[in-house]
């Protein structure tokens, strides 16, 4: 018994990573500035892009190596519609949400392009 609970500990200690920057949001195209760097745990809490003064102004956005993807909101409080960002890199015009996003919330893992 006592193994397994110390399983389940460490597991859960590999997916909460530690605090750090999880995104950086840019409200140019190909990061273009300013950029705002996002810090949280993974998996994320509901993040707000108002925290940083980028509430639908943001065109393009660069992953943490820590987070395997996000998903931003057109809404506040992680609501609305949605785009997942599952590349370290991504200009949101490409997928039709240039200027949309207004909170994100992201998942831990190694990212896929750093594999």
């Amino acid at each position: 018994m006592r193994f397994t609970a110390a399983l389940v500990l460490l597991s859960l200690a590999a997916v909460a990573q530690s605090a750090g920057v999880i995104m950086q949001a840019c409200n140019g195209a190909d990061t273009g500035s300013p950029c705002v760097n996002y810090d949280g745990t993974l998996p994320s809490a509901c993040i707000e892009l108002s925290t940083g003064g980028q509430d639908n102004t943001v065109s393009s956005v660069t992953l943490s190596p820590f987070a395997s993807s996000c998903t931003l909101f057109a809404d506040v409080g992680c609501t609305g519609s949605s785009v997942k960002v599952a590349q370290t890199f991504i200009n949101l015009a490409d997928v039709g949400f240039d200027n949309v996003a207004s909170s994100f919330e992201c998942a831990p893992g190694s990212h896929p392009d750093n594999a």
